[in-house]
């Protein structure tokens, strides 16, 4: 039944504290449960002792005093000592190391009290002694392992200076799998639930708030995915709980951030509750055309966002538009809406604005379909047509086309009998012309 506990074993870091909990564990497996108690709480005692050494060698004046005490009580083999320095050692973490979180100082208390029941004659009622249940004894033996005896020596406010450290250091891992085991050898490597809900809520407390450049809240998002790694369940609690608290009442200004993490790191979207995810995406729908610039791209490929955003794309203006064709990789929906933007051109001055930023720099990826498109819209429209612009335009994007001929073949074969029906204007376009027809000589010479 403990079998996953015994594991444990491996990791217990004082010896001595090892013994006394494996004697814990067999205690129970024979259905000693006082026995298992006691046993317990003095691997406890041991532990605190040792972690107590661990500090004073690294030069912490508190625990060099409590441990020139223990030492000065066990030369003088003072009873009264030892069971008052025992029967205060929990007192004196809480007081002056908080190695113990809140939580686990009070599981250790009640494990304490349990054991003065065991090992005291008290009674709960008339000729009734202290009983301790196998539910007990195994949530004992549990929470002082996993909260305590495997755990090094580092106090509380410590352990979270030693984290942000390492998270906030220039050496930190870009990958969240990397810095997931560059974290894993520090303190976060086996950390207690209340060390890993600090770290996590500042982390997205910084980020949202914008403290530090951009490179830190890039590393700080890296972090925050690493933590969720390491511990899924517990950070999905908290997301599920204080994240979403803070959601709640965060202003309109830093909800840009909100929402770009949400996307960044998909755990956050998932725990949040159904108002505030619409919250999030109500935010995106009326942003100012300058917040949803920034955000649109990595939207329209996030799924709890992209169908806002493809919405929004039909109502931002043509800046923005060409704002979003100017990037490393553009979206297909980004894509779509230069294509129809340009098709559906109003004056000669717009189709011109239009040829030189919307629809230039999406050119390497249109497609067949996109294709079809302009080359009817240069038939449809004159605005279109009639632009020397649109004519060098269409002339690069039939010629750059690696399109199929036989899959535009009869949309070639019109736009060639348009352009030879245009009479003045169509002398204008005889180099296009030119290349249509290439294009569709090279597809007819072709034997089949």
């Amino acid at each position: 039944m403990l079998a996953n506990l015994e594991e444990l074993l491996l990791n217990v870091r004082d010896s001595r504290s090892r013994v006394f909990i494996k004697d814990a564990i067999e205690c129970y497996n024979v259905g000693a449960y006082r026995a298992s108690v006691v046993s317990t709480w003095v691997a406890v005692v041991y532990d605190l002792i040792h972690k107590f050494r661990e500090l004073e060698a690294v030069g912490n004046d508190e625990a060099k005093t409590i441990v020139a005490r223990f030492e000065e009580i066990r030369r003088h083999e003072d009873i009264s000592g030892s069971l008052d320095y025992e029967r205060k050692i929990l007192k004196v973490d809480r007081d002056r190391f908080e190695l113990l979180s809140p939580d686990t100082y009070r599981d250790l208390e009640r494990l304490q009290q349990d054991r003065n029941r065991c090992v005291h004659p008290t009674m709960q009622a008339t000729n009734e002694p202290f009983v301790a249940t196998a539910e007990l004894a195994r949530y004992h033996i549990r929470s002082a392992l996993e909260d305590l005896l495997t755990l090094p020596a580092i106090m509380g406010a410590r352990a979270e200076s030693l984290v942000w450290d390492s998270i906030v250091a220039p050496y930190l891992p870009f990958s969240a799998e990397e810095a997931r085991d560059y974290l894993k050898t520090g303190p976060l490597g086996r950390a207690h639930p209340t060390l890993v809900r600090r770290i996590v809520l500042r982390l997205y407390s910084e980020i949202v708030r914008g403290n530090g450049s951009r490179q830190q809240s890039y590393r700080m998002m890296k972090a925050l995915s690493a933590v969720l790694l390491l511990y899924r369940s517990e950070t999905e609690s908290l997301f599920r709980d204080d994240v979403n608290k803070m959601i709640s009442s965060e202003t309109t200004e830093r909800l840009e951030t909100v929402v770009a993490v949400a996307v960044r790191i998909p755990e956050t979207w998932a725990n949040l509750s159904t108002v505030n995810q619409r919250k999030l995406q109500r935010y995106l729908s009326t942003s100012s055309e300058d917040v949803f610039k920034r955000l649109a791209s990595i939207c329209l490929e996030s799924i709890p966002y992209s169908d806002v955003a493809k919405r929004r794309l039909s109502s931002v203006d043509d800046e923005t538009i060409a704002f979003l064709t100017d990037d490393f990789i553009v979206e297909d929906a980004v894509i779509d809406q230069a294509v129809a933007r340009y098709a559906a051109s109003k004056s000669f001055a717009q189709t011109r604005r239009l040829s030189a930023t919307v629809l230039d720099p999406v050119v390497p990826y249109i497609d067949g379909s996109r294709l079809k498109i302009l080359l009817q819209a240069f038939i449809d429209n004159d605005q279109i047509s009639e632009t020397r612009e649109a004519a060098y335009l269409y002339q690069r994007i039939i010629d750059e086309s690696s399109v199929a001929i036989e899959d535009i073949h009869q949309e070639l074969l019109e736009f060639s009998q348009y352009i030879n029906n245009k009479g003045e204007i169509g002398k204008r376009l005889q180099g296009l012309k030119d290349l249509v027809d290439a294009k569709l000589t090279s597809f007819n010479s072709v034997p089949f």
